[in-house]
């Protein structure tokens, strides 16, 4: 039996075909509730003069689910998706940054709408953002001071080698973050890695020592006769050295 696409028929709107769908946008819109707009924009035949005339009517757009599923919508035009960025929670703009069905042009303001609400959000939910955040995020979260953070930044799949001596390497990085990179299980073992915390000044002297321990003798060569090397790190690499090359009688 035939349906009638009306404006109470969630069922028809999500299977409905295209021509019913911009009938019922045309000549019902004001009547369909927010279950209704939602099952038109999920159905699989909308097109993007469908979505149109949804975005054209702006009683539609007080829903936030609606406006979370346009920002998400391929048919959704990307300059319309952008300017609805601004209004999806922190959660949501992480979602569309990370599903690569979405504009590019999209994901990106995404993506800048959460560097710029990085310093309104809680604990918690910086570590959600530092453990699953695209590549453009981790800039942003090296510059982190909350060990818990960078703890989930280290597990990031888009996080490098390069990012994490570079955050190894700063002096401006706090000594409890530099712990964290040590004790990482993907990072810690890693040489460079391991290099980089025994250089830098401001890492605990008990991890620069016991890097120290396992670097080659060309590096510890180098180290031992650094005078920008904390003295305790320096005797280590000498010790190490003396062992290795113990003079003759």
């Amino acid at each position: 039996m035939t349906q009638d696409p009306g404006a109470g028929n969630a069922a028809f709107l999500l299977e409905a075909p295209a021509e019913a769908l911009e009938r019922v946008l045309r000549e019902e819109c004001d009547r369909l509730s927010e279950q209704e707009v939602l099952a038109v924009l999920r159905n699989k035949n909308l097109t993007r003069e469908c979505v149109k005339l949804v975005l054209g009517h702006p009683p539609l757009l007080a829903s936030y689910a609606v406006k979370k599923a346009l920002v998400s919508g391929r048919h959704t035009p990307s300059v319309d998706a952008q300017h609805l960025v601004p209004h999806l929670y922190w959660m949501d703009l992480l979602e569309a940054a990370v599903d690569m069905r979405v504009h590019p042009a999209v994901r990106h303001a995404c993506e800048r709408r959460l560097v710029e609400r990085l310093p309104e959000l809680g604990l918690g939910e910086r570590v959600t953002l530092a453990r699953r955040g695209p590549r453009s995020l981790l800039q942003a979260l090296r510059a982190e001071t909350e060990p818990r953070v960078v703890q989930a930044l280290l597990q990031n799949r888009f996080m490098t080698e390069v990012d994490v001596v570079a955050m190894a390497g700063s002096p401006r990085t706090p000594a409890a973050v530099l712990g964290a990179i040590h004790y990482s299980g993907k990072w810690g073992n890693r040489y460079e890695v391991r290099r980089t915390l025994v250089l830098n000044p401001s890492t605990p002297l008990y991890i620069a020592q016991f890097n120290a321990r396992r670097l080659r003798s060309n590096d510890l060569e180098d180290l031992a006769g650094s005078r920008s090397l904390a003295a305790g790190v320096r005797r280590v690499c000498e010790s190490i050295l003396a062992k290795k090359n113990p003079k003759s009688p």
